[in-house]
């Protein structure tokens, strides 16, 4: 990944999206992390926990940011699909 800029969204800021923004914000290749959350709280505070440079109470908002060029999605199962059909007409891998 030597050379390649990655900037990651998080979508979902519970547990699994916390440690997954941890993971990424270690890795050298990783230039920017946004994380989102339902709860805008929730993104807040694991934004700053893990020094992510953007957060939001809504999903689109951090997948269509323009430093995003790969989206994880550590949402509750049953609320993945939109936040997937959103990064696929971005462009963007899921």
């Amino acid at each position: 990944m030597r050379g390649k800029d990655l900037g990651i969204a998080i979508v979902g800021s519970g547990r699994m999206g916390e440690l997954r923004g941890h993971i990424a914000m270690t890795h050298p290749a990783v230039q920017f992390v946004a994380c989102s959350d339902i709860d805008a709280g929730r993104a807040k505070s694991v934004a700053e926990k893990i020094g992510a440079s953007f957060h939001s109470g809504n999903n689109m908002d951090v997948i269509a940011r323009p430093e995003v060029n790969a989206v994880i999605i550590s949402s509750i199962d049953d609320a993945h699909i939109e936040p997937v059909l959103q990064a696929i007409e971005l462009g963007k891998p899921v």
